[in-house]
């Protein structure tokens, strides 16, 4: 329940909530099955990303990561500067390099 919380605070985040309520969304990796993600962009670059199945997903970020804003799991995986794994079923916000 907690991460359901943390989640919809970042409506109202001083960093982040004015990127999440009025920045554009962009689909992202709509090839990928299993995988559903978005781009929020405005005053931040925001990265959603959640894995929906039950193995590992490997993707190639569009750029680094500068933030890891919330994570269902307990670590991030990444190999070198723009390659993420997720777990199965891990979802997480990062904030990308502009």
């Amino acid at each position: 329940m907690n991460y359901y919380r943390q989640l919809t605070a970042l409506y109202r985040h001083p960093l982040y909530g004015n990127t999440i309520r009025f920045g554009d969304m962009i689909p992202a990796y709509r090839d990928r099955e299993n995988i559903i993600a978005f781009e929020r962009r405005g005053d931040k670059r925001l990265l959603v990303v959640s894995n929906f199945q039950n193995r590992q997903a490997t993707l190639e970020l569009p750029a680094p990561i500068k933030t890891v804003v919330l994570n269902n799991t307990a670590g991030l995986f990444q190999e070198g500067d723009q390659v993420l794994e997720l777990v199965p079923y891990q979802t997480v916000v990062l904030e990308l390099v502009e």
